[in-house]
């Protein structure tokens, strides 16, 4: 009896940290592999390059970006940002395991506050997001508050109101600005 209260109480943890908008205000969402290529090309990686991964979620974004360049043997700042803490537990783990580790950081980070100009040290900044649509205006202000010439990159929705640089669809679409 008393295993079947801790799974249940495991479960309603795990529940809320997902559920609830309290703990993480966007819903997690992974990006679908069959884009990622897309992703990784739209991020327009060059050595000496930053990307942050504004609400990483599992972190298949900040990965492959990893992969492609250890792949070209690039030099990059790669920064997954995310708030829920389940989340946070898998990007620590893949960070463990993969070999492109060193040039990788995980950080507990609420996209809309953190600020991420303490952590960019690069003059590229590339910003990647998927995020709900009513969530956009605030991810972008605060992005070009924070890191003002910063390309964005946009998965699923368009930035309201902004011509995008590029757009191209797949599974899903996926936009470009760049300053």
């Amino acid at each position: 009896m008393g295993i079947v209260f801790i799974v249940f109480v495991l479960f309603l943890l795990v529940a809320y940290f997902f559920l609830s908008r309290t703990a993480s205000p966007v819903p997690y969402f992974p990006s679908n592999q069959r884009d990622m290529e897309r992703i990784v090309d739209y991020l327009e990686l060059r050595n000496h390059h930053t990307i942050i991964d504004m609400g990483a979620g599992d972190g298949a974004v900040i990965f492959a970006a990893a992969d492609w360049a250890q792949q070209k043997k690039l030099t990059l700042h790669l920064i997954a940002a995310e708030i829920n803490p389940i989340l946070l537990a898998v990007l620590y783990l893949r960070h463990l395991l993969h070999p492109y580790r060193a040039h990788i950081s995980i950080m507990y980070a609420d996209m809309f506050h953190y600020p991420f100009s303490k952590v960019v040290y690069t003059k590229t900044v590339t910003a990647f997001y998927y995020i709900s649509p009513w969530l956009l205006k605030k991810a972008y202000s605060h992005i070009k508050h924070e890191l003002p010439h910063a390309h964005i990159v946009s998965y699923f929705y368009p930035l309201p109101n902004k011509k995008p640089t590029k757009h191209t669809e797949g599974v899903h679409q996926l936009f470009a600005y760049f300053s």
